[in-house]
This record gives C-alpha cells, structure tokens and sequence, in this order.
C-alpha cells in the first residue's frame, strides 16, 4: 500500500511501516527532498534502505529523553512534556537508522548517507532556526557524523560549517558528543557480530547511553536557536 502524505511535521521523505500490509510512506511536505530523490540518482538506494527495515524485530532498550530543564520553567510543564515526547520519538528513529545502515552493503549505505547528508544541510538553509530547540538538530547532526566516520566518509564541507556553528556552548558540546556515543554503541556490536559472522543482534541495551544523554539535555542552559546562520 502507497500513501501520499503532505503533513509538514514529518521528518521523511519515504518510510516503510511493517504493518499488514505494508505501507510505504511518501511526503509531499518538502517537495525540493522528494524531487532531489530523483534528480540526485538516489532512489534505488533509499528504496534498498527502506526495505531493510523490514527484516526482523528490532527492540533498543533506552530511557526517554527529557527536554531541558529550563524550557520547563519558563514555558510550563505541558510545553516540556511535548519536547520530551518529540525527542524521545526523534531518538526511536535515528536509532533504526543506524542499526538499518549498518546491516546495508556499504556502497548502499555510502550512497543512502549522502542523500541524508544533502536533506539535512539543505533543511538547514531553509529552515529559520530563532527560537528552535537545538536538540533537534544535534541528535541529527551526531548521527550523521557517526555514520559519515564509521562509514570512512568525508566529511562535506557544508555540513562541517554546520557542526562548527551548531555547537553554541559546552551544553550543546556534551550532549553533541554524548549523542555520538550513544549511536556508536549498536553500531559497533552490529559490525562486530558481522566480522565473526554472527547473526546480527535484534535487542539492544543503551540504558546508560542514553540515561546520560538526557541528564545532559536536561542541563542545556540555552536550548533554543537565538541566531540565524
């Protein structure tokens, strides 16, 4: 089944849901993705990663994020509670990112990588980011940079600007680099299991990854964008 989606809040382009049958989403939101998808020579490797996202089950054992703390304080605790979610559901999906990436050829995943590394500098310029929660886009950021080191990727020249300038203060540096860590961890025990020829694990526990990662969120001290780049 085919569904064509135009909500604006969506954070993909296409998405698999394993459901029966399956449904293969498609976002009309940011047409410029979409038709970079074609343009750029991308489809058959974003069609490849998605259907890797159907084989098996995969449960990663973590604790939700929280929004920081001060958003709590001065926007009330129902506004916190959203950014929690938001960042708890935003951490499910990179987490199948990485765990899909590593179990796709590299030549595939290079190829998926250096779509993702286009969408996200282009959101970038387009986005206005005043008032924007930071989080967001370091949890994106880490991933992609992981994915771009672990897969022996330079990094591209746009989105190393990106890093520098997104990196405010040591609030956002820690939770940057602890972001890193945390999807670092299921990779490297999905490439190790893969060099000894062990099937590839379908659980994995980031309890204390990710338990440090919201403490460090929760400390952010200026979570929200002030300037434009």
């Amino acid at each position: 089944m085919i569904l064509m989606r135009n909500d604006p809040s969506a954070s993909y382009v296409l998405l698999v849901e394993k459901t029966s049958p399956i449904r293969l989403n498609i976002s009309l939101a940011e047409r410029w993705a979409l038709q970079e998808l074609f343009e750029g020579g991308y489809l058959a490797a974003a069609v490849k990663h998605e259907s890797r996202h159907m084989e098996g089950d995969i449960t990663f054992l973590y604790n939700p994020l929280a929004a920081p703390r001060v958003i709590r304080k001065i926007f009330g605790e129902s506004l916190w509670l959203k950014l929690s979610l938001q960042l708890t559901e935003m951490l499910t999906l990179l987490l199948n990112e990485v765990y899909t990436i590593a179990i796709t050829p590299p030549s595939d995943a290079s190829k998926y990588l250096d779509y993702e590394l286009r969408k996200f500098t282009r959101s970038w310029s387009l986005t206005e980011k005043r008032g924007a929660v930071k989080a967001n886009w370091l949890l994106q950021a880490a991933l992609l940079k992981v994915l771009c080191v672990s897969l022996e990727k330079t990094l591209p020249q746009e989105f190393a600007i990106i890093l520098q300038s997104l990196r405010e203060d040591m609030y956002d540096e820690a939770v940057f680099t602890q972001a890193e860590r945390l999807f670092e961890t299921p990779w490297n025990i999905i490439k190790a299991a893969a060099a000894t020829n062990v099937p590839a694990k379908k659980q994995f526990n980031i309890g204390a990854e990710s338990f440090q990662l919201s403490q460090l969120l929760t400390m952010q001290k200026s979570p929200l964008f002030k300037d434009v780049y």
